[in-house]
Parts: C-alpha cells; sequence; structure tokens
C-alpha cells in the first residue's frame, strides 16, 4: 500500500540533484588525479580527444561506483540529500531498493543517455550538411558503462 504522505519528486528537484551530484563527482576525480600527480592538462587532452578507456575510467566508473553505493546503502546520492529527495520501491514508496536494483537503475539511465547522446550527435551531424558517405560518422553505442567511438571514413577522407 502506497504510504499518501511521501510525494514524488519534481522534475526540476530531479534535474538540481543530478547537476549537483555531477558537480560533485566531478570535483573528487579531478582532485583525485590532480592528488595523484596528474596535470589538469593531461586530463583536458584527454577528455576532448575522446579516449574511450579515458572516458570510461574518468567519468563512467565513478558515477556508477557513486550511484549504487549511495543509492544501495542510504537510498540517496549527496545531491538528493540536499534536496531531500530518497530513492525507495514504488510499491510503498517506503521501502529501500538495495545495492542490486540501485544498479540496474543507474545501468538503463546511462543506456538512455548514450542512446539520446547519440541520436543527437547523428541529427547534429545532419543538420550541419555531413554527407555520410565521405564525411566522419560519430556515433556513441552503449550498454551499461562502455561507450565504443565509431569512426566511419569515406573514400575521399584525408588519413
Amino acid at each position: 500500500m502506497v504510504d499518501p504522505t511521501h510525494e514524488l519528486a519534481s522534475w526540476g528537484r530531479r534535474l538540481a540533484a543530478l547537476l549537483l551530484d555531477g558537480l560533485i563527482l566531478g570535483v573528487i576525480v579531478v582532485a583525485t588525479l590532480v592528488g595523484a600527480g596528474v596535470p589538469l592538462e593531461d586530463i583536458n587532452t584527454t577528455i576532448l580527444e575522446g579516449s574511450s578507456l579515458a572516458l570510461i575510467l574518468i567519468v563512467i566508473l565513478p558515477k556508477a561506483i557513486y550511484d549504487t553505493a549511495m543509492i544501495g546503502s542510504r537510498n540517496q546520492t549527496f545531491g538528493k540529500m540536499a534536496l531531500h529527495i530518497k530513492v525507495v520501491d514504488e510499491a510503498d514508496r517506503v521501502t529501500p531498493i538495495g545495492y542490486g536494483r540501485a544498479f540496474t537503475r543507474w545501468l538503463s539511465t546511462a543506456f538512455l543517455w548514450a542512446l539520446f547522446l547519440s541520436l543527437y550527435v547523428w541529427a547534429f551531424m545532419l543538420a550541419v550538411g555531413v554527407d555520410k558517405g565521405t564525411a566522419t560518422i560519430v556515433g556513441l553505442v552503449s550498454f551499461g558503462a562502455f561507450f565504443v567511438c565509431v569512426r566511419v571514413y569515406g573514400e575521399n577522407q584525408e588519413a
């Protein structure tokens, strides 16, 4: 039975929590890398070059661990705590979801973000007039935490 005193969070609060979590996680990852002796210029270059392994290790893996650990143990991430949002079972809105469902929740969200991003990149490339046969087509294919950058070169493309 659903507890009527527990209302669902608005989309605005959910977005604010997501942005706050991204900021917190970004600061933690960058501080950890700088503390390990990696210069900021190298971090920036690695991310902008789009290395798939670097993307997984710097962005995706920490996000998966953070979301799964925090939601699995506390039902909240730090961003959700700040905005008084809890992740609970839909049936009664009280029962915690646990680590397994927290990871599945992250996995499905990551897949949808990757799908959205790849469609956005594809639509942008078509909108600016990139010819599919001769230009580079970049697509993100994901399943969970694995992103693969695919480049298809046309016949007239210079190496």
